[in-house]
């Protein structure tokens, strides 16, 4: 099983062949055409996780994949002929060969008392989270956890805490397009303070185990 780092929050799981992608969007580098994707997730419909050009592509290559989303990101797929559904926190499904879990609820908030939008975290055969934009903590054990990096929402000493409270083995960051080259490496140095394995991967790295 290994997992591959696309830009921003993107990311790519991988096993047996088959895999899911998490929030596909085309920043500076075009998205690889893969063929082998059974799952599209869409954590939330926020612009840098949603770009409806850059879904459409994968699914032109990945004819029979689905597309799970929050419920309140089902609207931006009833003109269109892709295989979208929406899924919700606590609901269980099983894609292919991948067991997905979702959990959360709500994108983590950014101004006292805003709105926010509907957030999915999603567990992929129980050993990798991806929380999306959201401090939820999976209900399931997982030995790799995914982890933003920077975001207007979050603090670092509470991304601390988060990786402290799951307890995984191996932490990815992810949602990095915000900062500069520096940026990351100060954003990285803090999350360190989790004594834990981190693996900084930059778009098309990836880590297998």
């Amino acid at each position: 099983m290994k997992i591959r780092k696309l830009e921003h929050s993107g990311i790519i799981i991988e096993d047996n062949g088959r895999a899911v992608i998490f929030d596909p969007i085309e920043i500076e580098n075009s998205l690889p055409e893969y063929e082998n994707i059974d799952a599209i997730i869409i954590t939330h419909g926020h612009s840098d996780h949603l770009q409806m050009q850059d879904v459409v592509e994968v699914a032109t290559h990945n004819p029979n994949a689905k597309i799970l989303c929050p419920e309140d990101c089902l609207a931006n797929f009833t003109n269109t002929n892709l295989n979208a559904e929406a899924v919700v926190p606590g609901q269980k499904l099983v894609v292919g060969d991948f067991n997905l879990t979702f959990f959360g609820g709500k994108h983590a908030q950014i101004f006292p008392g805003q709105e926010m939008c509907d957030n999915l975290g999603c567990i992929v055969n129980g050993i990798i989270a991806n929380p999306g934009d959201s401090l939820d903590v999976p209900p399931l054990a997982v030995k790799v956890l995914c982890v933003a990096l920077s975001a207007p929402w979050l603090k670092s000493h509470e991304a601390v805490e988060f990786i402290n409270n799951v307890k995984p083995e191996v932490v990815i960051p992810i949602h990095d397009a915000l900062v500069s080259r520096m940026g990351k490496e100060i954003y990285r140095n803090v999350l360190k303070k989790a004594d834990r394995e981190f693996r900084f991967l930059e778009p098309g790295q990836e880590f297998e185990f």
